[in-house]
Formats: C-alpha cells, sequence, structure tokens
C-alpha cells in the first residue's frame, strides 16, 4: 500500500533538534524519579502525598514523551515512517511465527511489539487524516486504516487463542500476522 508516500511535509527547523535534544534530557532525568515514586507509592499505598507526588512526575514525563514524539514526527517523513515500521513488524512477524509452535508466550512478546508498532502506524494516519480535506485520498487512507485496525484485532484474539491453547492449529494466528504485514508493504 502506498498511502503513506504523500508527504504533508518535514520540519526542517534546525530549532527542533535542540527541542529534541532538550526532551531527550528531561526525559531521561524524570525517568528515576517516576520509577523511585512509584516505587514510593507501593510501599505506602495509602499515603496521600506519594500518590500525589506520583502522579505530578509522572505527568511531566508524560509531557515530555508527548512533545519529544510531535517534535519527532514534523522531522521525520511519513514515507520513512512506514519504511521502518515496516523493516520492524516484518522482523517482529517473522520471530513471533518461528516462536508461536516451541514458546507461544515467548511469541506473545513479539506480537506485542507488532501491536504496538501498528497502533503508532494508526496515529500517523489520523494525523495524516486530519491534515486533508475531503478527497479520494483521505477515503483511501481511512479505508486502509479501517483495515489495519481489523486486521491488528485478529492478530490480537488469534495470538491469544493460540497462547491459551483454545485452538490447536498456529493456521490462523500465522494468517493474521502476515495481513498486518501484507497491510504495511
Amino acid at each position: 500500500k502506498q498511502w503513506y508516500q504523500r508527504r504533508v511535509g518535514c520540519d526542517e527547523d534546525p530549532g527542533r533538534h535542540d527541542n529534541i535534544k532538550l526532551s531527550i534530557e528531561a526525559l531521561r532525568d524524570a525517568t528515576p524519579m517516576v520509577v523511585y515514586s512509584a516505587k514510593t507509592v507501593s510501599l505506602n499505598p495509602s499515603d496521600e502525598n506519594a500518590k500525589n507526588n506520583f502522579e505530578l512526575v509522572k505527568q511531566q514525563w508524560v509531557s515530555e514523551a508527548v512533545r519529544l514524539r510531535c517534535d519527532v514526527d514534523k522531522c521525520v517523513k511519513p514515507s520513512d515512517f512506514m519504511v521502518e515500521s515496516e523493516r520492524k513488524v516484518r522482523d517482529e512477524v517473522d520471530a513471533a511465527q518461528r516462536l508461536i509452535g516451541p514458546s507461544p508466550k515467548e511469541a506473545l512478546v513479539n506480537v506485542s511489539m507488532v501491536q504496538k508498532i501498528t497502533n503508532r502506524v494508526l496515529e500517523v494516519a489520523d494525523n495524516e487524516l486530519e491534515n486533508v480535506g475531503p478527497c479520494e485520498y483521505k477515503t483511501k487512507l481511512q479505508a486502509e486504516k479501517t483495515n489495519l485496525e481489523n486486521d491488528i484485532k485478529q492478530t490480537a484474539k488469534a495470538t491469544n487463542d493460540l497462547v491459551q491453547r483454545n485452538t490447536t492449529s498456529p493456521d490462523e494466528y500465522n494468517q493474521s500476522l502476515t495481513n498486518v504485514l501484507l497491510f504495511l508493504l
């Protein structure tokens, strides 16, 4: 599918690169605080101050992560993002299909990565849909997005069934992963 090759624009603002570096540093600094606050809450679940502190540092971390993602999105062309997503999904699908027979629970980790990448692809598609007016491209993109959502749901169900041994054949599982991969090709 070539719906992702339409380029809305790549922000070449040199200040954006500095913002990215600052966000990365802020996340590195904030991560230990979030972990420490979470540990404090887990040791003292009734301590309101601990809960409030955790919520505060968590929100700061999330805000910084969102800002970083937005800055990176403006620097990466959708086509480059899709090519890299396709490569990563292909690697994860191959690993999951190899592991499903001998170790279904390990294959689940790979399927989780496929789902995570696919969810990010869906976010990019949503952003693209917001940036275009009514046209044939938008109609096609919406249809492809819906197909991918359905494929990833099938993958989740097939994986869950196989891991829980509700089915003995990995064929449905393998086909559902292949459908997600084919979408990205």
